[in-house]
C-alpha cells in the first residue's frame, strides 16, 4: 500500500503533493537536511513558473510556492536535498533583485533554534502570537499559551 501511495501524485487543496520516504541520516548525530529553501527578496513581477525555470539550472525543482496575496518570499523544492543544502546563504539575481537564499525551517526547528525567543520577537503583538492573556506566545512567556506549566 505505501508503495502505491508513493507511485502517485495526490491533489489537495489545489496543490499537487508527491508522497516520499524522509531523507535518511547517515549518522545518529547527523541532522537531516530539507530539500526546500526559503526564497527572500521576491518582487510582484516573478511568477512561480518564472522561479521554477530560474533554479532548475541548479537542479531538478518539485515545487514553487509563492503564497498569495504576495509577501515577498516563495519556498522551493528540490528532488535533490545536496542541491538546496548548496544554495543556502546564497544571494543569486533574478529579474534585476537580489534573492536571498536560506534554509527552510519549520516551526519547531525555528523554535529549537530560538527564532522565536521574548528577546528577538515573533508573530503578532510584542513578544509573540497574540492572544487574549495579554501578548505572550512562542518565548516562554508565563501568559503564553505556548508555553510549559500552567
Amino acid at each position: 500500500t505505501q508503495v502505491k501511495v508513493m507511485s502517485q501524485r495526490h491533489m489537495i487543496e489545489g496543490r499537487w503533493c508527491d508522497c516520499k520516504f524522509p531523507n535518511s541520516k547517515q549518522h545518529a548525530d547527523e541532522p537531516l537536511r530539507s530539500r526546500k529553501v526559503f526564497v527572500r527578496r521576491l518582487t510582484e513581477d516573478m511568477t512561480a513558473d518564472e522561479l521554477r525555470q530560474f533554479f532548475s539550472k541548479f537542479g531538478d525543482v518539485t515545487d514553487v510556492f509563492m503564497p498569495k496575496p504576495f509577501r515577498a518570499f516563495a519556498f522551493v523544492t528540490f528532488a535533490d536535498d545536496q542541491v538546496a543544502h548548496s544554495l543556502c546563504g546564497e544571494e543569486l539575481i533574478f529579474k534585476g533583485a537580489s534573492l536571498h537564499i536560506s534554509e527552510h525551517l519549520n516551526a519547531r526547528q525555528q523554535i529549537e533554534r530560538g527564532r522565536f525567543t521574548k528577546s528577538q520577537g515573533g508573530f503578532g503583538n510584542q513578544d509573540g502570537f497574540a492572544n487574549n492573556r495579554g501578548g505572550g506566545g512562542l518565548g516562554g512567556s508565563p501568559n503564553s499559551n505556548m508555553s510549559g506549566g500552567g
